[in-house]
């Protein structure tokens, strides 16, 4: 790591509405420390980077130095000697207990991030691996940000990453409505993402008021989507301030190209269809879309069809922007597309197709800024930008540029024609943090989206022997909800350690035998819960119900109580009949007197001994019988009317006013 303090130093950014005043502070910090109370400009660079482990533009170090000179806090020395501290009222005391409160804050949330793990995967972390693996986390997650680490955390590629371990752990906390774990994480964010806004300035005061009038700002197809509501909530949301962000505060504009609308028309007709059909939804977000709005989902091909309506009432655009590959300005300005493909491909082993597609935007980017890259976007010439989802793409088309810079002289590799959705954002908040107060939860919740992500290739081992599971043990894993993947996906993590190599045929049975005996532990405390809480039910409607049944046998049902009950004297008089029609012996005749005997032994023994129904032992298995049977009418006609969390309540209505079970 750059820095043990790297995580409380982003977290106390969150201390101050102005976050120049926060580095002015750091740089306070750093000269009362200093020998002499002096440091050259490059000294405090360093010292940022070893104290604070923050890596800060040389442009805005400069813009707190004049500030601080203004404030004659600290004095410029001659001959570029460097600073040194002047009159200041700062309270280093105060400093230094308010970094100790977050240092405490980060312990706290270390220590329930390695429980966690620990108890719910058999994770063994020790703290500093904790925080280590936290760290590559947001690197990662929110894409090239290298505020942690110094270089790329090597992993096995074996194991699932940490990363998803700690996506898990995120989703937990956030549910939680007052956790210091959760407030210091999002202090965390909001540090990042001020930090990475103020990266981007060349000079934050004057960008603060920066327009982007006339700039268009192409979405990729993922975007597109999320914008349009196709997605779950928090990548809805934070897509969708960051356009209102665009077109609100920037006046910008949105734009998607034509092949964009066309992936996004494809992927609405796809998942309508196979929603439809019941088959899987292949798109992540789409299927999780539809588990959640199955209504909505059912008119999914109606929107892939008015799709250019849709795109003009909620991001404004009324048209697609098409270059053909003949139009003057491909041929003047272009970019070698196969070798850039080839690149990436080598480098993330994508679909090919997907690798072209984005190629291919990045071609006609090119084309319309004339192979302008004096600004990232914007500026007079309002030269456009291709805003991806996919922050790996970005940073490895930035790592092709600088691989050749050298034949690639008009390229910049700070102003390229493709940013990430989190660069971006990051960017455009900055100046509106105090009023777009949500976007940092939104922003760790959409992190925690992300890396989850990686369990998929646990589920896919699964998925692999789908017939053989749905056969034997009645589990499809086709069209199963998210929430019972996550389940199963936290089953076989737990069972294999989180190795791949681990999930055998026996691993994923013995997961599974464990998905099922979970879900029936839930459905049995479902159903305590619904016996305990049964007096909390609507009375009304319960008696409404069981009125309708109660203490209403059928005729047949009736019939066979009777015969059971009085089974010895039918015998006897059928008996009689019989003999009496065969002869007139009167011994035969006598011989149907031995049910009515038989019954009056019957009688003394249940006298003798206090009781016990001798006379009747037909009877109550008639009754059990015949109570299935009625329980059994019930429970299928309140399904069919649609009453089903009522059922148990009505049947314990009807068989407590049922005079013939209370006997």
């Amino acid at each position: 790591m750059n820095c043990q303090n790297s995580l409380v130093s982003l977290a106390y950014i969150e201390t101050s509405k102005n976050p120049l005043q926060v580095f002015c502070n750091f740089i306070l910090y750093l000269l009362l420390k200093a020998p002499n109370q002096t440091l050259r400009a490059d000294e405090i660079k360093e010292q940022l980077q070893s104290d604070f482990g923050i890596s800060m533009p040389h442009q805005i170090i400069s813009n707190c130095t004049r500030i601080l000179e203004r404030k004659q806090e600290v004095i410029r020395l001659p001959h570029a000697a460097g600073y040194k501290i002047g009159d200041t009222s700062f309270d280093i005391d105060s400093f230094e207990n308010t970094r100790q409160r977050f240092a405490e804050h980060e312990n706290k949330l270390l220590n329930s991030l390695v429980e966690f793990v620990s108890s719910q995967y058999k994770q063994k972390w020790s703290e500093e691996e904790a925080k280590k693996y936290l760290s590559n986390f947001l690197d990662t997650e929110g894409y090239g940000t290298q505020l942690f680490l110094k270089k790329k955390l090597e992993l096995e590629q074996h194991y699932i990453s940490p990363s998803f371990y700690i996506g898990r752990y995120v989703d937990s906390i956030q549910r939680q409505t007052d956790s210091v774990e959760k407030t210091y994480l999002e202090e965390i964010i909001y540090g990042m993402m001020v930090l990475q806004g103020i990266r981007q300035t060349g000079d934050y005061q004057q960008n603060r008021q920066q327009k982007f009038k006339g700039t268009v700002f192409y979405l990729d197809t993922k975007l597109v989507l999320r914008a349009l509501g196709f997605s779950w909530k928090a990548q809805v949301d934070s897509v969708r301030e960051t356009v209102r962000l665009l077109r609100e505060k920037y006046d910008a504009e949105i734009g998607i190209f034509q092949e964009t609308r066309t992936e996004v028309q494809n992927a609405l007709s796809i998942a309508g269809r196979a929603f439809q059909k019941h088959r899987l939804i292949a798109d992540g977000e789409l299927k999780l879309y539809c588990e959640l709005n199955p209504s909505e989902a059912k008119r999914l091909e109606d929107y892939a069809d008015s799709l250019d309506a849709l795109l003009e009432r909620e991001l404004g655009i009324n048209s697609v922007t098409s270059i053909d590959k003949d139009d003057p300005r491909i041929k003047k300005y272009n970019i070698e597309t196969t070798e850039i493909a080839d690149y990436i491909e080598a480098e993330c082993s994508w679909r090919r197709g997907a690798i072209d597609y984005d190629v291919k935007i990045i071609e006609q980017i090119n084309a319309i800024r004339e192979g302008d890259y004096s600004q990232a976007y914007g500026g007079k010439k309002k030269l456009p930008v291709f805003v991806t989802s996919n922050s790996k793409l970005a940073y490895t088309f930035r790592e092709y540029i600088s691989s050749n810079e050298d034949e690639i002289q008009q390229w910049n590799t700070h102003n390229l024609p493709v940013i990430s959705d989190n660069m971006l954002l990051y960017r455009i908040w900055l100046p509106f943090a105090t009023e777009f107060t949500q976007l940092p939860s939104l922003t760790l919740s959409r992190f925690a989206y992300a890396a989850q992500s990686e369990g998929v290739v646990f589920y896919e081992k699964l998925r692999n022997t789908a017939a053989e599971l749905e056969q034997t043990r009645n589990i499809d894993l086709i069209n199963t909800t998210e929430v019972a993947r996550r389940k199963i996906e936290d089953i076989l993590l737990r069972e294999s350690g989180g190795n791949l190599d681990s999930v055998t045929d026996e691993v994923v049975a013995a997961s599974l035998d464990e998905y099922i005996r979970m879900e029936k532990l839930d459905l049995l405390q479902e159903n305590r819960d619904l016996l305990r809480h049964s007096d909390m039910r609507d009375e009304q409607v319960v008696k409404l119900l069981g009125d309708s049944y109660a203490n209403k046998i059928g005729v047949i049902d009736r019939a066979l109580l009777f015969l059971a009950k009085w089974f010895w004297i039918i015998i006897a008089a059928l008996l009689y009949g019989l003999f009496d029609w065969v002869g007139k012996n009167p011994y035969l005749k006598g011989v149907a007197l031995l049910p009515v005997a038989i019954q009056a032994i019957q009688y003394w023994l249940d006298k003798q001994s206090d009781d016990h129904n001798f006379r009747f032992f037909l009877y109550p298995i008639a009754l059990e019988f015949v109570k299935k049977r009625y329980i059994q009418k019930i429970t299928m006609e309140l399904e069919s009317k649609g009453y089903t969390q009522d059922t148990e309540a009505v049947v314990q209505y009807c068989i407590q006013n049922t005079k013939i079970f209370q006997r």
